[in-house]
Order: C-alpha cells, then sequence, then structure tokens
C-alpha cells in the first residue's frame, strides 16, 4: 500500500533478535510494503504511528491465521 506509513523490511534467517535501533535502521535501508510470511521468517516494522516492530514467524498464515513471536518498542 502506497499511502500507508508502515513499512516492511526482512532480516537473516537467524541470529539475536534486533535492537529496535538495528530495527529502525533496516526498514529505512530495506522496507517495503509486502513480504512472504514463511516459518522462521523475521521481520522488522514501523507502524503508522511510528513505533518499532520486531517478529518472528512462528507458523505461517496457510491455514488463515499465523502465530508470530513479536517485540515492540515504545
Amino acid at each position: 500500500m502506497p499511502d500507508s506509513h508502515a513499512t516492511l523490511a526482512p532480516l537473516a534467517g537467524s541470529g539475536a533478535a534486533p535492537t529496535a535501533d538495528e530495527c529502525a535502521q533496516s526498514v529505512e535501508r530495506n522496507g517495503t510494503y509486502t513480504l512472504p510470511a514463511t516459518r522462521g521468517g523475521r521481520f522488522c516494522l514501523t507502524t503508522t504511528e511510528g513505533r518499532t516492530v520486531y517478529f518472528k514467524v512462528i507458523t505461517p498464515p496457510s491455514s488463515g491465521l499465523a502465530k508470530l513471536e513479536v517485540t515492540l518498542w515504545a
């Protein structure tokens, strides 16, 4: 959605969870609007309110619901 202020960025498939600053920098450098959600996929995003979020896909949404591990920074 080009009008959206929420932007999503992929992260490498392994390694430690990023800090809020690392996530924000990843979104700034590699942000896009859509990406496939596969098991183990790791992403950072910026919300329309300017908050930074990190999430890892535990169960992809192939059955309609997804299970995510999420960190939201204020």
